[in-house]
């Protein structure tokens, strides 16, 4: 997991730097990109019959008017100018807002036009046809009520008629009636005057008086038998009354039905009516879309920078620790030089980068001084002798030279005689490192016996001579028991050379001389005589550039050196310096 996070924290800028561009990207995009056009309607809706102004057959339609429909691929046209589209609504008042949104300025005022007069006329048709057969049904419920109509009067009226004959037959009844009564008072009167009579001479058990009590007594019976008012008489009156009532009513209800017409029915009120559009659209900044669109530009982004830096990450076959580099390479950690800008090394672009100016700076002093101490006492086991040491790399750029040259310093400062040699024919350095203004004649002058030995060494004299200056040389100590022999003139044949004993010689002279001498050497595998010095020297230094070079090089460079002719892999191969530990 440790490792997990140094490579993360290695690699940051492979998220930060496509997130940061994609993002940026995204915002200036969004900034400058053309303003939307916005024309409104409003529409003033009674029922709307479930038709939308974006249902498919609406925009269809007005695409269609427009000219603007694709026939080959409709839908595609339709959804287009569906998402264009926002509708409003507001239920209470029936009032619906349709706005459309677009680039072009006259486009979405067509648009807008068109929609919003398309919508209206399919609702108001729509409201038409269901009036229609709403007074369609009307006009049958009518037939079928005036049919209804005639029926009952048509029965009421025979019912009257039926009671005006029964009328008549009970006034005619009653007229009888009427005559017999009075025929019967008649004849009381009479018998009742006979009566008085016959009692004035004869007593009331006279036989004629007592048959004219008889007679009497009949005739009131008879009197009494004949009803004073027909019960027939007053129902049918009643009957008759109330049906004559109800055909009054019903005629009524004809004579208005009659002259009713159908159109008395129709509601001639449209369903909807636009009662407001924006004559020039206006340009609007789409916050919402804006919104969305850095939202999606953002997470485009995060997906992105983080599949590129997991892709790094797991890509990355270099190494972070010292546990790793140790387990791959079965060689033991001689020292670790910790990253250091080197824009906090220097002042200027022309000052040299020695690290041991920098006498305050502990952490940066100390671990050159911690690789002398292993050298001394681990490496060389306190050895009177004088060594040599070539240091060297598995591919260029992993800060080898500055490793080297701040070794020799670290052993000059120490009281130690020591003497650097720049051998790296491809791409020397030590030159610069020490501003030293040319590099010959130097290493491969001495090899060819063109120039005597004091002749390639450059001392303090040649420093403050050159790009050092005297503030720096005197300020940096031990540069009085360091030489330094830069790269020298260049030569066609180095392999050969440097096979040859001359190689040896050299060293072996310069032995007599110092105590400790560094060989600064070309990358493994970018030479083909790297092997060959190495052979030559008593130990063999590989500086390691965690997190930079591969595993893959890193095992290559050593193979290579292993196999070198002449080299000694258990006497010469000394261990590895970790150089820009994290």
């Amino acid at each position: 997991m440790n490792n997990f996070i140094r490579k993360l924290n290695k690699k940051k800028f492979f998220f930060i730097v496509p997130f940061m561009c994609i993002l940026s990207l995204t915002l200036i995009y969004s900034s400058v990109r053309k303003p939307l056009y916005q024309s409104k309607t409003i529409i003033k809706l009674e029922n709307s019959f479930g038709i939308e102004p974006t249902n498919n057959e609406v925009l269809s339609k007005a695409l269609s008017s427009l000219g603007m429909l694709n026939n080959a691929k409709p839908d595609v046209s339709v959804a287009s100018l569906k998402n264009m589209i926002s509708v409003s609504k507001d239920v209470s008042s029936g009032i619906i807002e349709v706005s459309v949104r677009g680039k072009k300025s006259a486009e979405v005022s067509k648009l807008a036009k068109e929609v919003a007069d398309t919508y209206v006329s399919e609702v108001n048709t729509k409201s038409g046809d269901l009036q229609s057969a709403v007074i369609k049904k009307r006009e049958l419920e009518l037939e079928a009520y005036k049919d209804d109509l005639k029926e009952k009067l048509v029965q009421i009226k025979t019912r009257l008629e039926a009671s005006e004959k029964k009328m008549e037959a009970i006034q005619e009844e009653e007229k009888g009636v009427v005559v017999r009564a009075s025929d019967l008072k008649a004849q009381l009167v009479k018998l009742e005057q006979s009566k008085v009579n016959l009692l004035k001479v004869y007593t009331p058990a006279y036989p004629d008086v007592v048959r004219i009590d008889s007679e009497i007594a009949a005739i009131e019976e008879q009197l009494k038998a004949i009803p004073k008012e027909s019960e027939g008489r007053l129902k049918v009156e009643r009957e008759f009354k109330e049906d004559q009532k109800m055909y009054n009513t019903l005629k009524e209800k004809w004579d208005e039905l009659s002259l009713k017409k159908v159109e008395d029915f129709k509601d001639v009120k449209k369903s909807a009516a636009i009662i407001g559009r924006t004559e020039n659209p206006s340009p609007v900044i789409d916050t919402s879309r804006r919104k969305i669109f850095i939202f999606f530009g953002a997470a485009i982004a995060v997906l992105f920078s983080s599949l590129l830096l997991l892709s790094a990450i797991f890509l990355d076959t270099t190494m972070l620790t010292a546990e790793e580099v140790s387990a791959i390479t079965h060689l033991p950690i001689a020292g670790s030089v910790p990253y250091i800008n080197s824009l906090n090394l220097r002042k200027n672009k022309n000052e040299v980068s020695l690290l041991w100016q920098h006498e305050d700076k502990t952490s940066i002093i100390e671990p050159y001084r911690l690789i002398y101490m292993h050298l001394q006492s681990v490496v060389f086991s306190n050895q009177i002798e004088s060594k040599s040491i070539f240091l060297t790399s598995a591919v260029a750029g992993e800060g080898k030279s500055i490793v080297a040259s701040n070794i020799a310093l670290a052993i000059a400062r120490a009281g130690k005689k020591a003497i650097i040699i720049d051998t790296n024919l491809a791409n020397p350095a030590m030159h610069h490192l020490f501003g030293i203004k040319t590099p010959m004649p130097g290493f491969t002058d001495a090899l060819n016996d063109g120039v005597a030995l004091d002749n390639v060494m450059r001392d303090v004299t040649d420093l403050l001579l050159g790009g050092m200056g005297l503030t720096a040389t005197l300020k940096l100590k031990g540069l009085d028991r360091l030489k330094i022999i830069t790269v020298g003139s260049p030569i066609s044949d180095a392999t050969e050379l440097l096979r040859s004993g001359r190689m040896k010689d050299l060293v072996g002279r310069l032995k007599s001389q110092f105590d400790f001498i560094i060989l600064d050497g070309p990358p493994v595998l970018s030479s083909s005589y790297s092997a060959i010095i190495a052979a030559q020297c008593d130990a063999t230094l590989l500086v390691y550039s965690l997190g930079k070079t591969s595993k893959h090089n890193l095992k290559l460079a050593l193979n290579r050196l292993r196999s070198g002719e002449k080299f000694d892999k258990e006497k010469n191969l000394k261990g590895i310096i970790l150089n820009k530990c994290i």
